[in-house]
């Protein structure tokens, strides 16, 4: 049996509190990035870099990172905070203008998918202002008043059936499906056993899409998990691909 190894503020953590972490693939960021409520912490070959605000992060509050190349140049580290969204270079890192909108709600998910027009875009996602979709070289705001069922969102992404890429969409107000160029929601009227989404991951496994309480085969037949299904508990669930 294999043995648990504890990092805490003790080995240099900035904060014991963890939102969210990222195996970097690029060779310059081989390690292990960890989001925490008070900076950015890099585990490589057994050491604890910090980042904070004086390495260039707009705000300590810390949670989603995704690895792009939409804002030009070679593919690099983007992480999001709650005052905006920043890129790695070197051992600093760069505000990004975002939508004033979404300044001060912390950016809790990013992932690179197709736009709003089926180019190369950048989603991000905050925790009550809604979405920011950054095509073409401008941003584009999305939000209740735009027709999302919330302003609270997570995201994965997906493939529709003739295989182009498509976006599955977490939200407090159901789960939605961007799909050549449209939204679709589902909720308790579609059979998920409940609307509020706090996590999504897409597997190719036969579990199909798992989500808030529980996993979802396919888009016309859901499969909801409850305590008595077996998980410990339906509060607060988190994914991770298994290698």
């Amino acid at each position: 049996m294999g043995l648990w190894k504890t990092w805490t503020t003790a080995s240099g953590l900035p904060s014991n509190r963890i939102r969210g972490l990222y195996e970097s693939s690029g060779a310059r960021d081989d390690g292990l990035w960890i989001a925490t409520d008070a900076g950015l912490a890099r585990l490589r070959n057994g050491a604890i870099t910090t980042f904070g605000e004086a390495a260039g992060l707009p705000n300590l509050d810390t949670e989603a990172f995704c690895e792009t190349d939409v804002f030009g140049g070679e593919k690099t580290l983007v992480v999001g905070t709650s005052n905006g969204i920043a890129r790695r270079d070197g051992e600093r890192f760069v505000a990004i203008p975002i939508p004033k909108a979404l300044l001060g709600h912390r950016i809790d998910d990013i992932v690179e998918s197709p736009g709003l027009h089926g180019t190369p875009a950048l989603w991000i996602a905050s925790y009550g202002a809604g979405i920011a979709v950054y095509e073409k070289g401008q941003w584009t705001l999305l939000d209740v008043s735009s027709g999302l069922p919330s302003n609270v969102e997570v995201f994965t992404n997906s493939r529709a059936d003739d295989g182009s890429p498509a976006l599955w969409i977490g939200t407090e107000g159901g789960l939605v499906r961007f799909e050549h160029g449209r939204f679709t929601l589902y909720d308790e009227r579609s059979g998920l056993p409940i609307r509020l989404i706090w996590k999504v991951l897409e597997t190719t496994s036969p579990g199909g899409l798992e989500g808030h309480s529980g996993s979802v085969p396919g888009a016309a037949a859901w499969c909801g998990f409850r305590r008595t299904s077996g998980p410990p508990s339906t509060r607060r669930p988190a994914f991770r691909r298994a290698r």
